[in-house]
């Protein structure tokens, strides 16, 4: 009993540290997308590897080996897409598109010309980083360790603090609030979708689509679509 609830606290601590990390990377080195992302491949699979390896309790076992297919999560996901594209619509007028740009690429070096690769990269590679950490790792590894309420509170939490970096100026405080509290309850229904399957390729599949639904946004702010009536 004692060396669950050790290996509980050592996961609390390694998922605590790493968005620190992260947080740290985002707010006070503030790298170039490029470097950010080696950055949290490094710390979101490198330093769970590690980990896996010195205890010999291997984090990333059986992620994507669980009973869920492809069809519903394809569905649920092409929905998402649709439900966050008319929440865009809805609260456009509070969200500068302009502002966003410079941010990005002052901040992080992206732009028009290598926006569609960034973009890509984010939809796919990055979900798959993102969800291997917070729903294989912090969900599905943590709840075999410790409460089922502790496991959801720590993923969603920590899944939603993380995004806190990336969003801070980017639009009205309201609206991102609104945004981080909406990214608390994305990770809970990540966590109970993938409760149900105890693997990640659910959610994987809809946090993808979400992703593809924002970097529509983007081709619209970069000026490769229009999106009407904005």
């Amino acid at each position: 009993m004692k060396s669950v609830k050790n290996e509980a606290m050592a996961i609390s601590m390694l998922i605590l540290a790493s968005c620190g990390i992260i947080f740290f990377v985002d707010k006070v080195i503030m790298p170039v997308y490029l470097v950010k992302s080696i950055f949290k491949v490094i710390t979101f699979i490198g330093i769970p590897a590690v980990y896996s390896v010195v205890t010999g309790k291997n984090l990333f076992k059986g992620l994507f080996s669980g009973k869920s297919g492809i069809i519903r999560p394809a569905a649920l996901g092409i929905a998402i897409y649709i439900l966050m594209i008319i929440t865009f619509y809805l609260v456009a007028g509070f969200i500068d598109l302009e502002n966003i740009r410079q941010r990005l690429s002052s901040n992080l070096d992206v732009e028009r010309d290598n926006f569609i690769i960034v973009a890509l990269y984010i939809s796919i590679i990055n979900s798959l980083i993102e969800e291997i950490f917070f729903r294989g790792i912090a969900f599905i590894r943590m709840k075999e360790v410790s409460g089922r309420a502790y496991s959801y509170v720590l993923s969603a939490g920590s899944f939603a603090a993380y995004h806190v970096a990336i969003l801070e100026g980017w639009a009205d405080m309201l609206i991102v609030i609104l945004a981080i509290v909406g990214l608390f309850v994305s990770g809970l229904f990540f966590n109970y979708i993938d409760g149900y399957s105890q693997d990640i390729k659910f959610s994987y599949l809809v946090h993808m689509f979400a992703n593809f639904a924002i970097n529509t946004i983007g081709l619209h702010m970069y000026g490769f679509i229009d999106l009407p009536f904005l």
